[in-house]
């Protein structure tokens, strides 16, 4: 795959190790080229709106149907990482990065230099609960002091397309 500028694949196990996901993202994701009128292979995927980034982290969308454009639009169309600084928030792409290893809120926001409030919480690590981005390791104990968070398939899936925009 790297001899062909292809992204790594990217493998996800479930938690006791029984069966195995592997994504292969493929090379050029449909859409325009660079705004300079210079090319250097690499295309981007165009989006319309949040939920068409998320049909595609969840793996719903063929870069074709489904509304995702592939460079003809009759409607404006802008890249992953705009609509998702705007809708969400502008550190999702750290947050994930940062999450392929499992690890606690503070922790984490240690590494993004923020403080350790229920505010920061609800700002940053909530909104990408809620997408399926990242997932908890006690989903069902609010609580829980070994709580941890890690990024979900949908969110490796963000994160590559994040990274190849």
């Amino acid at each position: 795959m790297a001899d062909n500028g292809s992204s790594d694949p990217i493998f996800d196990t479930d938690k006791d190790f029984t069966c195995f996901l592997t994504t292969l993202p493929a090379h050029s994701l449909v859409g325009k080229q660079e705004s300079n009128g210079e090319s250097n292979g690499a295309t981007a995927l165009l989006f319309s709106n949040i939920e068409e980034i998320i049909a595609f982290s969840n793996g719903v969308s063929n870069g074709v149907s489904n509304g995702v454009s592939n460079g003809v639009s009759n409607g404006a169309s802008h890249s992953a990482i705009e609509i998702i600084n705007a809708q969400v928030h502008e550190r999702v792409s750290e947050m994930l990065d940062i999450l392929i290893v499992k690890m606690k809120r503070e922790d984490l926001f240690e590494l993004l230099g923020l403080s350790n409030q229920s505010k920061n919480r609800s700002k940053y690590l909530d909104p990408l609960i809620k997408l399926g981005w990242i997932e908890k390791e006690f989903p069902d104990e609010k609580t829980n002091p070994n709580q941890t968070y890690q990024t979900t398939v949908s969110g490796k899936r963000i994160l590559s397309l994040i990274k190849n925009k």
